[in-house]
C-alpha cells in the first residue's frame, strides 16, 4: 500500500532525497527549495518512492521536476492524478505545468506522450553536449 502526501515546505530530509536523485546537470545543483511545493508517494515503511519539486511559479504556470527511487513503481494514476489535482486546485489561476526531459530518457518521453503532454520545443544541449 502506498500513500500520497504533500509537503509544503519540504523537510531538509526530503530536499536532500530529491537532490540525490536529480543529476546536477539537470539544473538543480543550486536549487533553492524556498517556495517549493512537493508531492510524494511513500511506500509501506513511509519512505519516498517518488517526489516532485514544484517551483518556477508565474501567474499562470509552474515547473515540475520528478525525482524517483528508480524502480518505476511511482508511475501510477494515484500519484500522477494526485499531483495534477494538487497543483491545479491549490494554485488559483494556474493553467500550465512545464517539464523538461532529456531526449535520451525514453521512458519519461513515453510517459509524457501517454499523459497527453505536448512537446513545445527542444532546448539543444540543455543537459550537456548532445543531450
Amino acid at each position: 500500500m502506498t500513500t500520497f502526501a504533500v509537503a509544503s515546505p519540504p523537510s531538509q530530509r526530503l530536499i536532500d532525497w530529491i537532490k540525490d536523485r536529480i543529476p546536477p546537470e539537470y539544473g538543480h545543483a543550486d536549487w533553492d527549495p524556498n517556495g517549493t511545493l512537493c508531492t510524494l508517494l511513500l511506500d509501506e515503511e513511509g519512505e519516498p518512492i517518488v517526489a516532485t519539486a514544484i517551483d518556477g511559479f508565474t501567474t499562470h504556470s509552474c515547473e515540475l521536476t520528478i525525482a524517483s527511487d528508480g524502480t518505476g513503481r511511482w508511475a501510477t494514476p494515484k500519484f500522477i492524478c494526485g499531483t495534477y489535482d494538487f497543483v491545479f486546485r491549490t494554485l488559483p489561476g494556474l493553467n500550465r505545468v512545464s517539464m523538461i526531459t532529456a531526449s535520451c530518457n525514453e521512458a519519461a518521453l513515453r510517459m509524457h506522450e501517454a499523459l497527453g503532454h505536448i512537446q513545445e520545443g527542444v532546448h539543444r544541449d540543455y543537459f550537456g553536449p548532445g543531450r
